[in-house]
């Protein structure tokens, strides 16, 4: 009943929200609006609806064992990718662990046949563009502010997915958006705890 784009708008306006909020809460909007990477933090946030936007469309075509199977591979990803861009060292105890668990997620998950379709590719692309969203994120923390950080990921990501949402958008039953409001509230705490995250280990 409901696109895909529209899932991922109604979350980007709830983050949007509670972006504005905490940044004023904060620093004042406008000057979280403040950064020195400016192209940076807008590829930044473009990569990140991506990212979202391809996992949700590929939940239409794969189980979401399978899906949150081959997502799960994003870790290995991060780290190659931190090793190259950052140079990063890392050890032999932090691969083994990112490893087992993702072994432990194939255990748990169960994948069938559906991981080795052409709709696999998918969630392997979200995986990919999310661990390049971490290892920019890494970097931007470094250089602006926790505030700057998540309102540019708001307010991009709500403005690009409201152009899209617009021919796209239906109705559907109140039970539908309680629990579109909800995904929605969770993909915002998700969003937080990974800037949040990436912030502090900064």
């Amino acid at each position: 009943e409901i696109s895909f784009v529209q899932l991922l708008t109604i979350r980007y306006w709830l983050f949007l929200v509670f972006a504005l909020i905490y940044s004023h809460y904060n620093v004042g909007i406008i000057t979280a609006f403040k950064t020195s990477r400016l192209k940076f933090q807008i590829t930044r946030s473009l990569i990140a609806l991506a990212e979202v936007g391809v996992f949700l469309l590929g939940l239409k075509f794969l189980a979401l064992n399978e899906a949150h199977a081959l997502l799960a591979i994003f870790p290995l990803m991060t780290i190659l990718l931190g090793v190259f861009f950052l140079r990063e060292k890392i050890g032999r105890i932090a691969i083994t662990g990112v490893l087992t668990g993702f072994l432990g997620a194939l255990i748990i998950l169960k994948p069938g046949e559906g991981v080795f379709s052409v709709a696999a590719t998918l969630p392997l692309i979200a995986a990919l563009l999310f661990a390049i969203y971490q290892v920019m994120t890494r970097f931007v923390v470094t250089v602006d502010s926790y505030p700057t950080t998540l309102l540019y990921t708001a307010v991009i990501g709500a403005f690009v997915s409201t152009i899209f949402v617009i021919p796209n958008w239906s109705q559907t039953s109140i039970l539908n958006w309680m629990l579109i409001i909800v995904m929605g509230c969770l993909g915002v705490a998700a969003q937080w705890l990974v800037i949040s995250a990436l912030h502090n280990s900064a």
